[in-house]
């Protein structure tokens, strides 16, 4: 089969920013609030009392939420009343203050809701009688405080899951019972060392882990206005790269000197407001984002510290005036010196930062993305009832026929596509972007650049902060997402109603390139919607086109693909189906058997790779379910089944009859073993199909060898045009770059041809 040609998309590039515009709908998720979660610990079916549980969630700045809990004298245990919406795990958490004497099983998969109670029920615990010691050997400049050692073990079909930290002589204890242990000791996001221990009727001592990690150092020094130097203030430094721990902090010592070893990365350097912690009495300046190289010292100069600070007090909402959790940073400038303050709210809503005398504008993110800001003027005294409120309604934002009446553009210059002023910039794009459309504009983006740094700035429709996307390029060909700190720009001149200024710094250095993406509410909507049944549960079904071929789609799992394809798409989908085909989109009930499985089976997989594949999920019969619903809904007969990843797996699943039907076409995108039965289908080759993958791939989730002999007509690439590779190199998922869509259309029509 000849893959044809890709479609390819015409983008207005510049030498500095390339700004386009991609039509889609806007997603907003339910706010957060306080959640908790009890239980009752039992052994041996009697109450234990005097234990302790530990819960963790990936959220906030800090990259994982902790609660903890403690049973009262008949087992019960409750975590405070301050646990953010999210999906936790629990385990076994040994501390310098808690040495505990019983193990709790590892739970995955706790959904705790907005102000729910999650009873978890009964908790049968395991007697910790036995201990595993032993060091943990790095570079003598890591900070043990980011040393991380997990021990875990399977005892009787139930996992158990110890964490630890080891003291200051690297030092640590594992609480443990009978059992083989896997041992695995960290720092920061790197693994140092991993290593299976026994334990069997006796403590197990002298494990030794470890080794010297790469690390770089950064020293400057902090110096007052006058330019003598500030003792002993305190700094911190946040990383910008995901998976790494967010924040450390050091103090300059008495001279106003300070060093750092950290591990290579790029970081950020301002002040962190712990409310739990000891509060700063200085304010360093901000540094934008520098990087640390193995071996190497970065030198960050001089770097101005206020003294004089002053409490601002306040509290966060939700759109419904709950209080909510969030991060908090406040951005200031004075006499052209940039600070930046980091904090954030607690479970009752309340923050408090210490700030200096200036105008600062403080913006509140919540664990989704969105934001909301206000402006805090502190004068030479305290501020107190700053109240900060998200806003869960797009719609209150400024619409596109409301950005033209306030323009006067009336018809043929009002439609999305028009240019009325001839600059190049179609009416959607200047709505997106805040500009005049009956005036030219030279460029939809503002820079400016020192002998160091280059900042982008724009407008942006208010209230739509995770409609705008940066990437970057080395080379105008490939595009990544880019990692810069996308953070509130300059309040003056006063952006138009409806928009906020944003912007990005960069260093000047080496080549780069960057574009701008606006995702805006699409003008269309789905012909038609309607109800099915997955694994017991409803899920609603979209139509989007009215043609006579039928294309499911069945996504990638734990994200919905039907959100990213409506971002990607939108307004498009319509062009796109065009007249030919039907396109019907839907996302998996995650709540229902088997999908609220799949995020415990990839953890379960990335610990344990041959427990995950010995366990697979039984995925069969969701597929034949799905297209037999669709048919009746509809009565199209013709029917193409698009599978991506895990959706594939699923595909794969039923393949061996699905194939039987010759109404029934087949393209599979990248399926994973972990989501594939255990026995190929019996067809071979399998007809009307379309295997994208790569039989040389090396990572072991990709599951492509045994099924490229089993599918016809495979491919092994080309990949869309765009496609940047990444961990899981080849592994691509529909929707995650422009190209996807019109690349998977590409092999859609190939394998709708008699």
């Amino acid at each position: 089969m000849q893959i044809p040609p890709f479609h390819t998309r015409a983008l207005q590039s510049g030498k500095l920013l390339c700004a386009f515009l991609i039509l889609s709908s806007v997603c907003v998720a339910d706010r957060a609030v306080a959640g908790q979660i009890t239980g009752r610990f039992l052994f041996n079916g009697s109450p234990v009392p005097g234990t302790e549980i530990a819960f963790r969630t990936p959220a906030s700045i800090f990259q994982t939420w902790f609660g903890t809990a403690q049973p009262s004298s008949n087992g019960i245990f409750n975590t405070s009343a301050d646990l953010i919406t999210g999906t936790y795990e629990s385990f076994t958490y040994r501390s310098s203050f808690v040495n505990p004497t019983y193990l709790a099983p590892h739970r995955t998969s706790l959904e705790v809701n907005s102000g729910q109670v999650l009873d978890i029920g009964d908790v049968a615990l395991i007697q910790a009688d036995r201990a595993i010691t032993g060091t943990v050997a790095s570079s003598s400049s890591n900070n043990p405080d980011f040393i991380t050692v997990v021990s875990t073990a399977t005892i009787d079909g139930v996992e158990y899951v110890v964490r630890t930290t080891p003291d200051d002589t690297r030092s640590f204890r594992l609480p443990a019972a009978n059992g083989t242990w896997a041992i695995v000791a960290s720092y920061f996001s790197t693994i140092l060392d991993e290593t299976v221990v026994t334990v069997s009727g006796a403590d197990v001592s002298n494990v030794q882990l470890g080794q010297p990690v790469p690390e770089g150092k950064i020293i400057g020094r902090l110096i007052q206005s006058n330019g003598l130097p500030v003792p002993f203030a305190p700094f911190s430094i946040r990383s910008l790269d995901p998976g790494s721990l967010s924040f450390t902090s050091s103090t300059a010592i008495q001279n106003g000197t300070f060093s750092l070893f950290l591990p290579p990365g790029r970081y950020e350097l301002g002040t962190l407001i712990a409310s739990s912690g000891t509060l700063p009495t200085s304010l360093a300046q901000y540094v934008p984002e520098f990087t640390v190289v193995d071996g190497e010292t970065r030198d960050l100069g001089d770097l101005l510290v206020l003294t004089s600070l002053f409490f601002v007090t306040g509290n966060v909402f939700d759109a419904n005036e709950n209080p909510t959790f969030a991060d908090l940073t406040a951005v200031t400038d004075i006499e052209g010196v940039p600070f930046h303050v980091w904090s954030w709210s607690s479970g009752d809503g309340s923050f408090l930062l210490r700030l200096a005398d200036a105008n600062w504008t403080v913006t509140a993110e919540d664990f989704y993305g969105s934001s909301s800001q206000v402006m805090v003027n502190v004068a030479g005294e305290d501020v107190s009832g700053v109240a900060i409120t998200f806003s869960d309604d797009p719609a209150a934002a400024l619409t596109y026929e409301e950005w033209v009446a306030i323009h006067g553009l009336t018809g043929d210059d009002a439609l999305r596509d028009a240019d009325p002023d001839g600059d190049g910039y179609k009416n959607v794009r200047e709505f997106a972007f805040g500009t005049d459309p009956t005036r030219a504009t030279a460029s939809l983006t503002a820079t400016s650049r020192n002998q160091s740094t280059l900042t982008i700035s724009w407008l942006q429709l208010e209230g739509a902060e995770e409609s705008y996307a940066v990437e970057n390029s080395v080379n105008l060909q490939t595009w990544e997402a880019a990692e810069v700190n996308v953070e509130p720009g300059t309040v003056e001149p006063a952006p138009p109603a409806g928009y906020v200024r944003r912007q990005f710094a960069v260093p000047v250095n080496g080549r780069n390139f960057f574009r701008l993406s606006a995702i805006i509410e699409p003008d269309t909507e789905p012909v038609d919607s309607f109800t099915i049944t997955v694994a017991g549960a409803p899920v609603t079904v979209e139509r989007w086109g009215t043609g006579p071929k039928a294309i499911v789609f069945f996504g990638y799992v734990p994200f919905e693909m039907e959100e990213n394809l409506k971002r990607e798409y939108g307004a498009e989908f319509a062009a796109l189906v065009g007249e030919e085909y039907s396109m019907f989109l839907w996302t998996y009930p995650g709540n229902a058997v088997p999908y609220s499985q799949v995020q415990n089976s990839l953890n379960t997989f990335f610990q344990s790779p041959f427990t995950a594949l010995n366990n697979r999920l039984v995925l069969s019969g969701q597929a034949s379910s799905v297209v037999a619903q669709i048919r009746d809904a509809t009565g199209l007969e013709d029917v193409c089944l698009v599978g991506n990843s895990f959706g594939a797996g699923v595909i794969f699943w039923d393949l061996a009859t699905l194939a039987n039907d010759p109404r029934l076409r087949f393209v599979l995108i990248s399926p994973t073993e972990l989501f594939m039965p255990y026995t190929p289908p019996v067809a071979n080759p399998l007809p009307r199909t379309v295997l994208v993958s790569d039989a040389q791939a090396d990572f072991p989730l990709l599951y492509t060898q045994e099924a490229a002999d089993y599918v016809g007509d495979r491919t092994n690439g080309p990949l869309p045009p765009g496609y940047v590779p990444g961990f899981f190199d080849p592994h691509f998922i529909i929707g995650e770059f422009p190209t996807t869509l019109e690349y998977v259309f590409d092999l859609i029509d190939q394998v709708y041809q008699p």
